[in-house]
């Protein structure tokens, strides 16, 4: 059945408390991200026209967030990572509700859940040498590469040119599952592990985001409780500057399509 774009930012909001509920009741760090950011800023709520959710979160809170939810699964909920599911195959997770399904298109083939999601984006502290910056960054780009194994599958299959045709790619295509898991674990625990504690800069997950390669620390630390809607949620204490990093003249609305078919979702 078709949904409006309220009934799913709806859902998506209620997906939103409970993360941050886990969130607060275990002391683990997050702030809301990107268009959630700003919808809290100039709506004290969701862009009106905006179809996703985005919070941020540093990498130890996120594996101690991976390590609770593991041990005490959220009712009704699921967790969609690389190490949930094998096929899914983007470097940040996304936190689903069960009983939900909210198709997208460029995954479709994969098998992996496809309920209402939250996401979740995590950031690295950045090393203090050129040197191990270019480590930490060949790692996150090799375990986005790992990743997409069963994602360039589909695209070469429907005769797309990309780059896992490289001799790289159909190396790693012919490694079994569970190596890659453990190759993933270990390039994501390298990239921590290498990052200086308390660095000037970090680096968030992601990809095609602004935020990518280096971001100031003081931009995504330190957080102030912010109205989202009906309650009030952790955002970046200088997230002025964080939105104007972004978005540039951020109070000033850009209209978009939502990039979700709302005829195709169910609730």
């Amino acid at each position: 059945m078709a949904c409006t774009i309220e009934q799913l930012q709806n859902c998506q909001y209620e997906i939103l408390c409970k993360f941050a509920d886990v969130c607060e009741t275990n002391s683990l760090y997050y702030t809301l991200g990107y268009g959630t950011l700003l919808g809290a800023i100039r709506h004290n709520s969701f862009i009106p026209w905006d179809d996703d959710v985005d919070v941020l979160m540093d990498i130890k809170s996120f594996k101690k967030f991976l390590k609770i939810i593991k041990k005490q699964p959220i009712d009704n909920f699921h967790l969609s990572y690389y190490t949930q599911e094998c096929q899914y195959p983007l470097c940040f997770a996304k936190l689903r509700k069960e009983g939900t399904y909210m198709p997208e298109k460029v995954l479709d083939g994969l098998e992996m859940h496809n309920g209402v999601w939250i996401d979740i984006f995590t950031y690295f502290n950045k090393p203090d040498s050129a040197f191990l910056i270019l480590l930490q960054e060949k790692a996150l780009g090799l375990t986005q590469m790992l990743c997409e194994k069963y994602y360039n599958r589909i695209k070469l299959k429907n005769g797309n040119d990309v780059i896992s045709a490289s001799r790289v790619y159909k190396m790693l295509d012919k490694t079994p599952d569970f190596l890659l898991k453990r190759l993933k674990n270990f390039l994501v625990f390298f990239a921590d592990a290498i990052g200086k504690k308390g660095s000037k800069n970090v680096r968030v997950f992601s990809y095609g985001s602004k935020l990518n390669a280096c971001v100031k620390r003081e931009l995504v630390e330190g957080s102030i409780k912010h109205i989202f809607k009906d309650r009030e949620f952790n955002i970046p204490e200088k997230y002025d500057e964080l939105l104007t990093t972004i978005y540039g003249d951020y109070m000033t609305p850009v209209v978009t399509h939502t990039h979700t078919d709302l005829e195709q979702i169910i609730l």
